[in-house]
């Protein structure tokens, strides 16, 4: 690096030429592998692009952990009704995902991720419920972490009305809970 430190934040869109994508694929777990946490910014068509979903499991194969992968919900309000329904919208993608069905901007670059997750990954129904497992396990920790840090601000609200000089600083921040995960492939 031109900074002499290692990079904070890598985003695959602005570091990776977008005109040489089949040369980047080979570096892919490279870039992954250096990766500390994995964050994904989920919106509308996140399931039907192919090389987002080829990068959470490049993560998981080059050592990282479900546990670093954080769900980001773009298209919904954390603090409105949509949020539950987006989430029930997610769910339903989930478990209709099939990695036939997703696609890359060039044809040329959909056949050969196709073609890596039909050799490298044991086909397509091998792919896409070990692609399923782990994103029901994202969605879990991200509603048990968005339950908790509600029930935290609805304690802390409760708290500061009783007792308006209660120091606010015990409480903390919300705990991010662990998940145990089974893995039914090798790519979990």
């Amino acid at each position: 690096s031109i900074f002499m430190r290692e990079p904070v934040v890598w985003f695959d869109k602005c570091c990776l030429d977008q005109t040489q994508i089949a040369d980047h694929l080979a570096c892919l777990p490279v870039f992954l592998a250096g990766c500390n946490r994995l964050v994904l910014f989920m919106g509308a068509t996140y399931l039907r692009r192919l090389w987002c979903i080829i990068e959470i499991f490049i993560f998981l194969e080059m050592g990282g952990s479900i546990n670093n992968i954080e769900l980001v919900l773009l298209h919904t309000d954390a603090d409105s009704d949509e949020e539950e329904a987006g989430v029930r919208e997610l769910e339903r993608h989930i478990a209709e995902f099939a990695a036939r069905d997703a696609g890359c901007l060039l044809q040329s670059d959909a056949n050969l991720l196709l073609a890596t997750i039909e050799q490298g990954f044991g086909g397509f129904p091998a792919f896409d419920a070990a692609l399923r497992a782990v994103l029901g396990k994202l969605v879990q920790v991200r509603a048990a972490t968005e339950l908790s840090r509600r029930n935290l601000a609805r304690l802390q609200g409760s708290r500061s009305e009783r007792s308006p000089g209660y120091p606010s600083r015990l409480f903390g921040s919300a705990v991010t809970p662990q998940v145990t995960v089974s893995r039914p492939s090798p790519l979990l």
